[in-house]
């Protein structure tokens, strides 16, 4: 049986996400290819690309369809559902994150994950280890952060910061550091979708993400999502304010989070191998 190689159609160090897709295919065996010139057509492979910005790409995709190549794709961060995705139908499956409606069933739709440099390799803190009860870390605002920051504004014990307002951007590993040092963390959505990093970083955290109620979360991550779901800002500080006089509700509350979160990337890393294993490495065989 042969490797799958795994063909970077742009610089990996430049992508948020190339960890978590790493993870992902991670006990699979790999090889790994820099394509950033696209011109290497390669059978039994993953092709991971942003497809926002690639005016190559329909024409690789069809060149390897030609070639009878058994291939799958990989497509990032299409978070308004806006990109062209006509090449879909000449792979052999598709994982990508953001939800997009209608999509067929040889396409798997996963959770962002956590950005590069951000994954919890270290013991897990209990409640009571974090030294903040809150915290909220944000690159730009928009008036729903802005009734974040006002709601949470006379809050104590927390950490609000945004790097428009107060100084530069955070590295992930500080960032990363804040969040596995905080029970709660607030998580604003992205431009278009409810949907960030920020809300899979901290369940990677151990911390207890709270995002705004919305039916996304049901139709993307079902009934259990575990994620804290508020009407508003002003009701996730009460709601803080309500567990933390219960610590021992809380951390049972944070260990469902930090547990549905474990048992999701399991999931998912078992889902994306058998796709490789039912449209490539069977095909490969036959």
């Amino acid at each position: 049986m042969n490797k799958i190689t795994l063909v970077w159609q742009k610089d990996k160090n430049t992508i948020w996400e190339s960890d978590w897709i790493h993870f992902l295919f991670k006990d699979i065996t790999l090889e790994i290819v820099d394509n950033l010139d696209h011109n290497k057509f390669i059978n039994n492979s993953v092709i991971i690309d942003l497809l926002h910005n690639a005016p190559y790409h329909n024409e690789y995709v069809q060149e390897m369809y030609r070639r009878k190549y058994n291939f799958g794709l990989v497509h990032l961060t299409d978070e308004g559902s806006n990109n062209d995705i006509s090449s879909y139908q000449y792979c052999n499956f598709v994982v990508r994150n953001f939800y997009r409606k209608d999509m067929n069933d040889h396409v798997l739709t996963v959770p962002l994950g956590w950005t590069t440099g951000n994954r919890n390799l270290s013991k897990d803190k209990s409640s009571n280890e974090r030294k903040l009860d809150w915290c909220c870390i944000i690159q730009r605002t928009d008036r729903n952060r802005q009734l974040a920051s006002y709601a949470f504004e006379f809050m104590p014990n927390g950490l609000f910061y945004a790097a428009e307002q107060h100084g530069p951007r955070l590295s992930v590993e500080k960032m990363s550091e804040i969040y596995k040092d905080s029970k709660f963390v607030l998580c604003p959505g992205g431009r278009i979708t409810p949907e960030s990093f920020r809300t899979f970083e901290s369940l990677e955290s151990g911390s207890i993400p709270i995002v705004l109620k919305n039916d996304y979360w049901k139709i993307c991550y079902g009934d259990d999502f575990p994620a804290l779901q508020v009407n508003s800002w002003e009701e996730a500080k009460i709601i803080i304010e309500q567990m933390l006089k219960k610590p021992e509700e809380l951390e049972a509350y944070r260990l469902n989070c930090l547990n549905w979160w474990n048992d999701s990337k399991i999931k998912t890393k078992q889902q994306v191998e058998h796709l490789v294993e039912k449209t490539i490495y069977k095909k490969e065989i036959t």
